[in-house]
């Protein structure tokens, strides 16, 4: 590198006047100019940086001078009229070192849905590393902030399908995975155990898993015992095997919060509840918690509100309840008042509208109600309004939709309702409607999806419903099916989440249900669970036997049936006898073994029954014994399996079981456990399949069953379910 520098020639002409002294006279005129002279060349100064070599021992500048004689401001080397070598000084000595500064960290860590940020995000901190290890730990934190997701972020995630067989003191998990990739089960008592660390869990087994393999987990069947699946880099969510589905029930609440579906108390089979689950996708759910502070209740109320769950009112053991709890993750909460101005109630209604809650009528001790509060906080509460055109009610529905409140149906002290009323400050209402077509109805659901309103289902004059209407601005009503595959059911919950419309448990004809049901545009649903001669009966026996169907006894509005009746293609029937030796009962079981049919137990007009019949024609029957040692017992179950006989559960005088018997020969019985896992149950069913015996479903103290059991020997008996590991991608 070089730099030229260009200087002007200046040229002076000096005019020297000289005075003469003496004696002066006037002065003479100017002389004539003279001729003006040639412009000169400019001068040219050139530095060049000099490596370091024999003219500069440690490099320097080279700097040369010249007159720029062609003119084109470069100093070429014909031009050079000086060089001059300016050389670099020569290295100094090293001074001494100084201290070492302290090392500046940063930490990124994800920040949790919450007063931080409201949809979750980053958490970003920063300090100065006091002690050197090169992490920075709290005590070193100067600087704290927080990049926040403006909107909420669904996680991608894939699962990896899998059953689990549970009893005895093991359990047996299976996985269906798209290639044969090797995982680790790993199981531990320690739910919260860190998962990037999650070979240092406390009381840790890890057993290999794959397509062709399955993994054993030592753990009781009522255990306290949690799962994950470790494919080397990733861990999935945790798993607790025996909380994999929530209990069948109604009059619970149902809301979408944090990207998740929550299920929260209502009632079931064992009265009140106030257990918590969750779900991501509506079909795999959660238990987040068996018991939480607000006490068990139902016919409650559960809305999501700044960012938090609130729960208001509802009836439990002790009756009626206006206490508020609030939780910011549905899982820890916060009793935000004891008891309301508003009063105890249950059956009402609250929406969010306007940036305040409102609650809107219900039952109380006092009948039901038709009054207005509302609250900024969930907190303090203002009422709006005593009374309101629209009338006492409660099972009613209040939604917000096209910037109004309307209320839906119901019941009042005159019967069900269908009558339409709105508002759009939450004080004032309009009847839009005085009936609908969709007809009156109560504790039926009301949900905005697609710009519409929607109503599922229901309790009618006609008793439970299952008809879905739809309505583009609250008046007019569209009749969408009038039923659907879900059956007919009230006190149920329907909400909007993904996109579609969910529909969890409630009432139906049948019972309580824990069924889960979707549908993308309300109309269609998906599961994500004549007479003969014989004469009416119910708890009789039907088998096949000699290539026919035979069917014993039972039960009708006649009483105790022994007749018998036989067909070759199941629509004509025969009357085989009219009344046999072996009495008439119900609840009892038949059985093809040994080329005979055998009769076992049951009951009749003397009681349970355990004595045993055989017969090899089907109408001439033989008593093999007239008690036995496995004791009295209808509704049992009794199979073939391993060339025995084998009776399992049913009910006594003694109440439930769940004993074990067997037998080669029908006569002489052995008692091959006095318990199971599968705990006591009557009504239940026992088939022989694939090697292996499996129960299904039944009756007990807690009410109906849908579980299944299988046993490979008839005395181990594991329970069978099937879920997902959940990995984020």
């Amino acid at each position: 590198m070089h730099f030229v520098y260009k200087a002007t020639s200046l040229f002076f002409t000096v005019l020297l006047s000289m005075t003469l002294i003496g004696c002066s006279g006037d002065n003479g005129s100017n002389g004539t100019s003279g001729t003006k002279g040639d412009t000169g060349n400019g001068a040219l100064i050139s530095i060049i940086v000099e490596p370091a070599g024999s003219n500069c021992s440690t490099g320097g500048k080279l700097v040369k001078t010249g007159i720029d004689a062609n003119a084109n401001d470069i100093l070429e080397d014909n031009e050079a009229t000086s060089s001059e070598f300016i050389c670099n000084g020569q290295v100094g000595t090293n001074g001494q070192s100084g201290t070492d500064g302290l090392l500046a960290l940063v930490k990124i860590s994800a920040e949790a849905v919450g007063v931080n940020c409201d949809y979750g995000g980053q958490k970003i901190e920063s300090g100065l590393d006091l002690n050197g290890n090169a992490i920075l730990e709290n005590g070193e934190v100067q600087s704290t902030s927080y990049i926040c997701n403006v909107t909420p972020i669904s996680q991608p995630q894939v699962k990896v399908q899998a059953t689990i067989s549970r009893g005895g003191n093991d359990s047996i998990v299976s996985i269906t995975a798209t290639s044969d990739v090797v995982f680790d089960l790993v199981s531990s008592s320690d739910k919260d155990c860190n998962t990037s660390a999650l070979y240092s869990c406390a009381d840790l087994q890890i057993e290999s898993i794959s397509n062709s393999q399955k993994a054993k987990v030592v753990a009781p069947y009522t255990s306290d015992r949690f799962i994950w699946l470790h494919n080397g880099q990733q861990t999935s969510k945790v798993v607790q095997p025996n909380q994999l589905h929530f209990l069948k029930r109604s009059a619970h609440q149902v809301v979408s919060f944090n990207n998740k579906l929550w299920m929260i108390g209502g009632y079931g089979s064992s009265g009140y509840l106030n257990d918590i689950w969750s779900s991501a996708d509506g079909i795999t759910w959660t238990k987040e918690t068996t018991a939480t502070d607000y006490g068990a209740r139902n016919d409650h109320q559960v809305v999501s509100f700044n960012n938090k769950l609130w729960i208001i009112g509802g009836y439990g053991s002790s009756g009626y309840l206006n206490d508020v709890w609030s939780s910011a993750d549905g899982i820890t909460w916060t009793q935000e008042t004891t008891a309301t101005d508003y009063g105890a109630r249950n059956s009402h209604q609250v929406v969010s509208f306007n940036n305040k809650l409102w609650i809107i009528g219900g039952y109380a001790s006092s009948g039901r109600l038709n009054d207005v509060w509302s609250s900024v906080d969930g907190v303090t509460w203002t009422q709006e309004t005593t009374a309101t055109d629209y009338g006492v009610r409660n099972n009613h529905q209040v939604v917000s939709f096209n910037n109004k409140l309307w209320i839906i149906g119901g019941f009042a002290n005159s019967g069900r309702l269908n009558d339409v009323w709105s508002s759009v400050d939450g004080v004032t209402w309009t009847q839009e409607t005085t009936a609908t077509d969709y007809g009156a109805r109560y504790s039926h659901q009301v949900v905005s999806l697609n710009n519409k309103l929607w109503i599922i289902g229901g309790y009618g004059s006609s008793g439970r419903l299952n008809d879905i209407w739809s309505s583009a601005d609250g008046v007019t009503w569209t009749q969408e099916t009038t039923a659907t595959d879900y059956g007919a059911r009230n006190s149920h919950q329907v909400v909007s989440f993904n996109n579609k419309l969910w529909m969890i448990g409630g009432y139906g004809d049948s019972g309580f249900h824990n069924d889960v049901w979707s549908s993308a545009d309300g109309i269609t649903w998906t599961k994500e669970a004549t007479a003969t001669d014989y004469g009416a009966r119910y708890n009789h026996q039907l088998v096949s036997f000699n290539n026919k169907l035979w069917i014993i006894g039972g039960y009708n509005s006649s009483g105790y049936l022994n007749d018998i009746w036989s067909s070759a293609d199941g629509i004509t029937w025969t009357q085989e006898t009219t009344a046999t030796d072996y009495g008439a009962r119900n609840s009892h079981q038949v059985i093809s073994f040994n080329n005979k049919l055998w009769i076992i137990g049951g009951y009749g007009s003397s009681g349970y029954l355990n004595d045993v019949w055989s017969s090899a024609d089907g109408i001439t029957w033989t008593q093999e014994t007239t008690a036995t040692d496995y004791g009295a017992r209808n509704n049992h179950q009794v199979v073939s399996f391993n060339n025995k006989l084998w009776i399992i559960g049913g009910y006594g005088s003694s109440g439930h079981l769940n004993d074990v018997w067997s037998s080669a020969d029908g006569i002489t019985w052995i008692q091959e456990t006095t318990a199971t896992y599968y705990v006591e149950i009557n009504n239940h069913q026992v088939i022989s399949f694939n090697n292996k015996l499996w129960m299904i479903g039944g009756f007990n103290n807690s009410g109906y069953l849908n579980d299944v059991w299988s046993s490979s020997d008839g005395i181990k008996w594991y329970k069978i379910e099937k879920f997902s590991f959940v990995f984020d991608i």
